[in-house]
Parts: structure tokens; C-alpha cells; sequence
């Protein structure tokens, strides 16, 4: 018999596919968010505003997208688990 865990996670990823986890997806958000803020602290000091403008307009829109995958991806994840559970205590 393979392993529980194991078969939750397989079945998490078959979901998946070629995403990555939310955990993953939130991580590579947090480090944009750093990123932006640095970015942010920068356009005082920059002699080139409107490039800076746009670097950070591109970051936003990438944090944006990272977000809404991460939603997606936990929802994935959470309703996986949720049926998986619901399974092995109707099995039980």
C-alpha cells in the first residue's frame, strides 16, 4: 500500500500540473514585494524617474499575476485536501 501522504501530494501535483505550490508561488511574491519597496526608495534618488516608474509598474503587475496564482494554487490545494479527507473518513 503506498504511503498517504505520498498519494496526497501526487494527487496535488497531478492537479497542478506544471504550477507551482502556493507556498512557492508566495515566496516569489515576497521577494518582488522587496524588491519594490527598494525600488520605491530609489525614485527620490534617480536621475532616470521614468525608467524607474516603469521597472516598478513591471514589478506591480508581476506581484499582481504571482497573487492571483497563489489564490488559485491554494484553492487547488485546500479543495484537494478537503475531498481527500472527506475520502478516508468515509472509508474509515
Amino acid at each position: 500500500m503506498t504511503d498517504q501522504p505520498e498519494q496526497l501530494e501526487a494527487a496535488i501535483a497531478e492537479a497542478l500540473g506544471e504550477g507551482a505550490r502556493a507556498a512557492e508561488l508566495r515566496a516569489m511574491r515576497t521577494v518582488l514585494e522587496q524588491r519594490l519597496t527598494g525600488l520605491r526608495g530609489e525614485l527620490t534618488e534617480t536621475h532616470e524617474p521614468r525608467t524607474l516608474r516603469h521597472r516598478v509598474k513591471e514589478l506591480e503587475l508581476q506581484i499582481a499575476a504571482l497573487r492571483e496564482e497563489e489564490i488559485v494554487a491554494g484553492f487547488v490545494e485546500d479543495t484537494i485536501q478537503v475531498a481527500w479527507s472527506a475520502r478516508r473518513m468515509s472509508e474509515g
